[in-house]
């Protein structure tokens, strides 16, 4: 995961686990805490919530697609992390594979 933002925050690499229940084409979706809800459309996946985080709260939108075949992704989101006072805002990119 990494890109630009507002937040004076260097670029950062990540490594994250997610696991999504799917129900027809609506989702749920389980990211270290965090519980976001969202759509498929054909090999287009998205969702987006809010989630307290360093004393304030970030609201991620994701988009992913799922490559053929089904095995590997990628995508990007737009994140807002606000504490009332100070508020930014950055996007991501990432890609990896599915279990």
């Amino acid at each position: 995961v990494d890109g630009p933002n507002t937040c004076g925050d260097p670029l950062i690499e990540e490594t994250l686990s997610v696991e999504i229940e799917q129900d027809g084409d609506a989702i749920e979706v389980f990211v270290e805490g965090a519980e976001f809800s969202g759509t498929v459309d054909g090999r287009e996946v998205h969702w987006t919530g809010s989630y307290p985080e360093d004393d304030g709260t970030t609201t991620n939108t994701i988009h992913v697609t799922i490559e053929p075949g089904g095995s590997a992704f990628s995508g990007g989101s737009e994140w807002t992390w606000t504490d009332g006072a100070t508020t930014c805002e950055g996007t991501s990119t990432f890609e990896g594979t599915r279990d």
